[in-house]
């Protein structure tokens, strides 16, 4: 049984990142590779779960997440397959210990891209995806939004983009180094 547990370990890898770096895009690129069978959903928030809805959820994660009899299918030492949560590296320390514990075997593809840019990018998608929320692009200009005190703060916003801080409660969770392969969109 320990043999066949070393054939076949998935999640490979998970790729991550802050909100609105470029992992849906670069779900979609990988989605398109005949090795790799992309998680459906892109964003299961398996390891985010607490433990116990985790061991509930277990059979679910697998099966239907990783789609284990489609990877049987194609021949378990052929293809691979991934977590696409994105919002893991925002977390808190609970998630990345929670898949280091889980999976100690997977890469971590860590997609950043400049802050700025990025935190900019969620307010507009907030925007537009929530219309009933408030958003201070409803009233002001993106110049004046970006220089609002609680622009520069929270997990979210500018805050978000503090990759250092985030890398670090991985690196925290027991995550080597070589494990991490980061890739700046832009």
């Amino acid at each position: 049984l320990e043999h066949q547990h070393t054939l076949f370990r998935p999640p490979h890898f998970w790729l991550g990142g802050c909100q609105k770096c470029g992992t849906t895009s670069m779900y979609d690129l990988l989605s398109k590779h005949p090795q790799i069978i992309a998680p459906t959903p892109k964003e299961p928030g398996y390891f985010a779960l607490p433990s116990p809805l985790r061991s509930l959820r277990a059979r679910w994660y697998v099966r239907d997440v990783l789609q284990l009899s489609t990877i049987c299918d194609k021949g378990m030492k052929r293809v691979a397959t991934f977590d696409g949560t994105a919002y893991y590296l925002q977390w808190d320390y609970s998630a990345a210990l929670a898949l280091r514990q889980a999976a100690p075997w997977a890469k971590l593809v860590i997609i950043l891209r400049e802050p700025i840019t990025r935190a900019m990018s969620w307010l507009q998608h907030m925007n537009m995806k929530f219309p009933l929320v408030p958003n201070c692009l409803r009233s002001r200009s993106m110049d004046c939004c970006v220089r609002q005190r609680w622009f520069l703060r929270g997990n979210h916003h500018l805050g978000g983009s503090l990759y250092d801080a985030h890398l670090q409660k991985w690196l925290a969770a027991g995550w080597p180094l070589e494990q991490f392969l980061i890739i700046k969109f832009e």
